[in-house]
C-alpha cells in the first residue's frame, strides 16, 4: 500500500530519497520498463509520411505541433483542476467546462479533503511517485 510520504523529491534529477538517504525508484521509471518507447523519428516516422505522400519533415512538424497543443492544454487542464481542488473556485479558461462537470460530479464530499501533488511511497518495495489528486 502507498502512503503519504516522507521522501523528498529532487525535481532536476526526477529521484526520491527516504530520510535514511535510500533512493527509491520513481513510479515513472517503474512504469518505463513495462511499456515500449515510442519513435517519432524512425521507422513510424518514414512509414507514416509514405502512407500520406508527404515527407518525414513535414509530418515530424505536425506531430511536433499536436504534442506541444497537447502539453499546454494538458498544463492548464492541471492546473485549473489543482486550483479548484485547493480553492473550490473554477478558473474562466479554456478547461473551466470541464473543471464544472468534474464540479458537478460531486466525487469530493463537502466533509472530505483532497490533496493535490502529494508525494507517495512505499517503503517495502522503495518506490515513490507524485499524485495528482
Amino acid at each position: 500500500m502507498f502512503n503519504i510520504a516522507k521522501v523528498r523529491f529532487d525535481a532536476a534529477e526526477h529521484t526520491y530519497t527516504s530520510p535514511k538517504g535510500e533512493k527509491f525508484t520513481s513510479v515513472t521509471r517503474l512504469l518505463k520498463l513495462y511499456c515500449s518507447e515510442f519513435d517519432p523519428d524512425g521507422i513510424i516516422l518514414k512509414r507514416c509520411a509514405e502512407k500520406r505522400g508527404i515527407s518525414e519533415t513535414e509530418l515530424q512538424a505536425e506531430w511536433d505541433k499536436i504534442k506541444l497543443d497537447g502539453i499546454t492544454r494538458g498544463s492548464l487542464f492541471h492546473k485549473s483542476i489543482e486550483h479548484f481542488i485547493k480553492t473550490g473556485e473554477v478558473l474562466e479558461n479554456e478547461s473551466s467546462g470541464f473543471v464544472k462537470q468534474f464540479s458537478d460530479m460531486k466525487v469530493i464530499g463537502k466533509d472530505q479533503q483532497a490533496i493535490c501533488e502529494t508525494i507517495v511511497s512505499n517503503d517495502q518495495f522503495s518506490v515513490a511517485g507524485t499524485a495528482d489528486l
